[in-house]
């Protein structure tokens, strides 16, 4: 993630908190992929939402808001989690969009796959659209590997979800282990 220390991510804070204020405007602060802040960051904007005031400098922020998007929020510290006020869930796509969009991605890979493979694929990525791309290029990659041929086959797709380590219902290592504690 881009801020890897409390420093980083509250200099980022007031900066934007200021340059808001100059053009008299509302803070959006938006955090992709949120659940990669390490602790430290996370811990280090607990005061700020709720009290606007950056302890250390004593320096009080106009009031704003912070957006995070993940697909892992299981990651994130169950007291900063608590901290946002409104927390949404989008649902998966569906089986059918992400086959069209695992198709799309071997075409433009010029890589031909049946049905059945598209299907394969789409189902190992559990509905997140990311998943079925990077998918799709580590297929891509097996495919070169054994000589570059035009077609994607089972066994390809087999043996990169094998070396991924992803399992039948296309959960990692890590969300295996997960699921065993």
């Amino acid at each position: 993630a881009m801020f890897k220390c409390r420093r980083s991510i509250i200099g980022k804070l007031v900066a934007c908190s200021l340059a808001a204020d100059a053009r008299d405007k509302r803070l959006m602060f938006f955090i992709d992929e949120i659940h990669r802040l390490a602790k430290e960051p996370q811990e280090a904007i607990y005061y700020p939402l709720l009290k606007s005031l950056i302890p250390e400098t004593k320096t009080y922020l106009s009031p704003f808001s912070v957006f995070g998007a993940t697909t892992h929020p299981h990651e994130l510290l169950r007291p900063f989690k608590r901290r946002f006020k409104n927390n949404w869930s989008f649902s998966r796509y569906d089986l059918v969009n992400i086959q069209v969009m695992v198709s799309k991605q071997l075409s433009k890979f010029n890589l031909r796959a049946s049905s059945e493979v598209v299907e394969t694929i789409a189902n190992r990525a559990l509905g997140i659209p990311s998943k079925a791309y990077n998918l799709s290029e580590k297929i891509r990659n097996e495919v070169l590997f054994r000589g570059g041929a035009k077609v994607v086959s089972l066994e390809d797709c087999e043996n990169t979800f094998r070396l991924e380590g992803i399992d039948p219902i296309g959960l990692d290592l890590d969300q295996v282990a997960y699921l065993q504690v």
